[in-house]
Parts: C-alpha cells; structure tokens; sequence
C-alpha cells in the first residue's frame, strides 16, 4: 500500500493525515523508534467520491444514456435532437454541485450546511430538511443536469438518531445510501436512468424546444429568477430589470412547474419500461416517490401569487401534469397515443410572452404590468401552461372518435407531425391556439 504521510496543522506534530493512494484492505505497521513502540492495524481505503463517480460515468452513465437516446427517438425525433443530446448529464459531489449553480451568498450558507452535516452526531432535523431542500438533482438551462452523489454523507445522516424519516429522501436526493442493499447497483441504475428521462430529455424538451421553455431559458442566462439577490446582478443591467419584472418573472416561473415536471415525469413514465424489465421496474417507486411524497406544490401554492389565482388539483407539483399527459395518451391507440400526449404539451407550451435576447440583453415585449395582467387573467387561457393543458385536454376527450378516424385516415402510427395534425387541428378550432 502506497500512502501519503502530512502532519495536521502548522505546529502539531503528533496528528498525521494518511491518504491511501489505493484502495483495498491493508495493514498498516507504525513505529516509534524513540520508544521502542509498534502498532499494527487493519485498515480499508475506500475510492474517493471523484473516483468513484468517473467510473459510474464511464461503465454506468454513458451505456445508459445511448438506451435512454434510442427509446425517446422511437417516441419522437424531436424529444432526442442535436441540442438536447448536448446537454451535460454529471454527477457532482455536492459541495461542486453548490459550486457551480449558485450565487456568492447562497454558495458560501450551503457550503456550511454541508460542514455541518458531515461533523454532525446528533438528531438535527431542521438541518437535514434545509439539506434536501437545497440539494437535490436539477436542470439548469446553463449547465444542464446536475446530480448531487454523496451516498456516505446520506449514510452518515440515516444512522444519526431519529432521522431514519429521512431515509428516503436522503437516497433519492444523495444517490443512495453506503451500505444498504436497498439501494444498490440496480437501484442506483434504475435511478440514473430514471434521472436522464427527467432531467436530460424531460426537461431539455422544454427549455431547449418549446416556445414558453426557449424564454424561460433566456431569463436563467441572464440570473433572471425567482429568490434571485438583485445585489448580485450587474447594474444598471440587469438589476434595473430584474427590479422591474421581479414579481412577473415569479408568475412565469410559477405557470410552468404544473407542465414542466408533469411532462418530465410522464416521459419517464413511459420510457422506463421500454428500456428492460429490470429498469422498468423503476417506474412504479418513482411514481410513488414522486405522486405521494412530495408535497411542495401544497407549499408553493400558500404564497405564491398565481396558484392563488389558479388552484393546483395535487399537492405534488409532478402528479396534475403527468396524470392529464397519461388521460390525453389514454384516449387513443397505443400506437401514436403517446405522440398525442407529446403534441398536447407542445401545444400548452406555445406561448409567447415577447421575452427575447439581443445583444447580449433581455428584451421584454410588454411592460411589466401588462404582462402580469395577462398572467393573471382568470378569463383567458392564452398565457397559462397549465390553464392551457387542461382546456386542451376537455377538447380532445370531447372529440375522441373524430379526431381518431382522421389519425387513421394519416396513419398516424407511421409518421408525426403531419402539416393537418388532427390535434393541432382541434386545438386551434376549438380554442384559437
């Protein structure tokens, strides 16, 4: 065994860090020859985090992601297009994860949870709640999917007294726990797969190709977001901006999370099971996991302004969407019913707010009342993703038979999209969208 040998400390001498160079079960001979003292001991090296998550990449990740990318094609060319199949897919310790998403001041508060949760010994639920409510698996539109894997320190917290409660979230949002069989090399598959349905394709669909997701995308390359510090913003621009459409960019952020993580939780719905049995498997925990222990929606919409406004139907923000996507598949053939679902959220989608880039700054095609106006207009449906996807979907469960003897006519189950999509074709009769 190769080791490294430092003291700890500038002036301490009788404290050494031993950094294994290979990992294995060694022994380990020290002697002290002022003392005429030996010790012999067993001692484990265990990979470090980054090794560890370069192999995952290299013999888990990279297999995976070349399934994921021929199943999602089979559904649709468009869910598995160039700019999608760019998006970074990694997984990061959590300390580079907070590294790299977030802002100076929220960066340098998480860095301390994360001290803290490591010297942690003793029951602490209020810093394990603030841990997963800020470390988790994400979709940032500038640096792509980003996954938190730190199974030790999900371990270290689990055995802490009285935070077994945690157990769950603590796996889902660390990538496991070291240690338990539960969550081994196939679960640990199952949710890489699940997570590149999600996060990749899911929501890459939507930032990268949908009208609404294409705006919302311009607003995160600008800081343009909920919560964001205005202090952090570069003035005049954006601060200025951001000052002004502060409570309009939280009405968009909030109108999409029904379609967004209602999509992205059909597609791996969907797709899961078309992958193996063995992965397959996933889809009925995930769902679980996902419909009936979270429950953030029922939090958001306390005190946000739109859900006020628009009543969400489930307490988990992944459930109303995913359930109408699965109804809107459900009304016709197995065939092309899932390219159905996928052109109904195309179509709650396409809204445009007049929120464009040129050069190098946001534009904003109505002044900020204006927009939050038509955000907030219980009388129209033109704005709202979530409005939008449920009027879309009373239409096409009204006209079922009609617009199957024209999918029929197309042969739909050949090719989409069709120039006289009997979907688009409803929509726009039936709603002028």
């Amino acid at each position: 065994m190769i080791v490294t040998v430092e003291p700890v400390g500038q002036s301490q001498t009788n404290h050494w860090r031993l950094t294994a160079l290979d990992e294995g079960d060694w022994k380990i001979h020290l002697e002290v020859a002022e003392l005429d003292q030996s010790i012999t001991r067993l001692i484990r090296a265990y990979p470090s985090t980054q090794k560890r998550i370069h192999e995952i990449e290299r013999n888990i990740i990279i297999p995976l992601t070349a399934e994921v990318h021929h199943q999602v094609s089979q559904l649709r060319r468009e869910l598995a297009s160039p700019v999608i199949q760019k998006i970074p897919f990694r997984l990061l310790t959590p300390e580079d994860q907070v590294r790299l998403l977030e802002p100076p001041d929220v960066r340098d508060y998480l860095l301390e949870v994360l001290r803290a949760s490591r010297k942690e010994e003793d029951t602490n639920r209020p810093l394990v709640q603030e841990l997963l409510l800020n470390i988790s698996p994400i979709y940032s539109p500038v640096h792509g999917c980003c996954i938190p894997y730190d199974p030790k320190l999900a371990d270290h917290l689990v055995a802490i007294r009285n935070h077994a409660p945690f157990e769950e979230h603590l796996a889902y949002n660390l990538m496991g726990i070291d240690g338990d069989d539960r969550y081994g090399q196939t679960w640990f598959k199952q949710n890489i797969a699940a997570l590149l349905l999600h996060e990749k394709y899911g929501h890459g669909f939507f930032f990268s190709e949908t009208t609404l997701g294409k705006q919302l995308a311009i607003l995160y390359r600008h800081g343009l977001e909920p919560g964001a510090d205005s202090k952090q913003l570069r003035s005049p621009y954006p601060r200025s901006l951001y000052s002004n459409y502060e409570s309009v960019i939280d009405l968009i952020y909030d109108s999409v999370t029904i379609v967004n993580e209602g999509f992205a939780t059909w597609l791996e719905q969907i797709i899961l099971p078309r992958l193996s049995d063995l992965i397959g498997q996933a889809a009925y925990r995930r769902r679980d996991f996902l419909f009936y222990r979270d429950s953030s929606m029922a939090d958001l919409a306390q005190e946000s302004e739109y859900f006020q406004r628009f009543k969400p139907q489930r307490v988990s923000k992944y459930r109303e969407g995913c359930e109408y996507l699965e109804l809107i598949q459900g009304y016709f053939e197995p065939d092309w019913g899932p390219k159905c679902a996928v052109q109904a959220m195309v179509k709650a989608t396409d809204v445009d707010l007049g929120i464009t880039e040129s050069g190098g700054q946001v534009q904003f095609g109505l002044q900020a009342e204006q927009l939050k106006a038509t955000l907030l207009n219980e009388q129209s449906k033109d704005a709202q993703s979530d409005e939008r996807l449920r009027a879309i979907h009373d239409v096409l469960r009204d006209h079922i038979d009609e617009i199957t003897q024209e999918q029929e006519k197309l042969q739909c189950h050949r090719s989409c999209l069709h120039s006289d999509c009997p979907i688009n074709g409803i929509i726009c009769t039936k709603l002028g969208w």
